[in-house]
């Protein structure tokens, strides 16, 4: 074996990098159709109540039977949300996928879905992404843009095909060029009405 061989397999030991597949998501009619009914027989109901609640309590650091965790590092808001078996695999997607309307419905414009699947040895982590942007608005008379409540990205990851957690950010800007971000409270009372 080769010195670079040696090196390579050190740096690589199945041979090869592990990189991830990448793909856009595109849900089936099946999928679409069951959503739709989700929507229309209003089951999205019940789960946004007990995740509103899990969210206030939590903010007063006080539990509740839904596992949330308030995420806030500098330039990011957010929350995630663990799974658990009474949400059900096809309603916790079906979630992942109202909070991006959700955001649309607030002027959101969508600017990407996508899927990441990375093969861990041991496990398959499946990753799809929602990301959002606030609606563009050019700046009048060298005034900072509106940036409403940052970019969004709402993340749903999945380990060995069983949900994991949804997770949702809100990536702000903090220059001269931007006004300071709208409340998070806010986005989440919006995202739970």
């Amino acid at each position: 074996m080769s010195f670079f061989d040696q090196i390579f397999e050190q740096l690589f030991p199945s041979g090869k990098p592990n990189l991830p597949i990448e793909e856009k998501i595109n849900r089936s009619e099946l999928d679409k159709n069951a959503y739709f009914r989700w929507l229309n027989e209003g089951r999205y109901r019940f789960f946004l109540d007990k995740i509103k609640k899990a969210y206030w309590l939590k903010k007063e650091n006080l539990t509740s039977d839904i596992e949330i965790h308030l995420l806030k590092i500098n330039g990011s808001n957010g929350f995630a949300i663990t799974y658990s078996d009474w949400f059900g695999q096809k309603d916790f997607q079906f979630l992942f996928d109202f909070f991006k309307e959700k955001m649309q419905n607030l002027s959101y414009q969508h600017y990407t879905s996508n899927r990441l699947i990375y093969d861990k040895e041991k496990y398959v982590e499946t990753v799809e992404k929602h990301y959002l942007k606030p609606p563009i608005n050019l700046p009048e008379n060298n005034k900072p843009s509106d940036q409403k409540y940052g970019n969004v990205l709402i993340e749903h990851i999945s380990i060995n095909k069983k949900p994991s957690y949804i997770k949702l950010m809100a990536n702000y800007y903090e220059d001269q060029h931007h006004q300071k971000p709208l409340p998070f409270d806010d986005l989440v009372k919006e995202l739970f009405e």
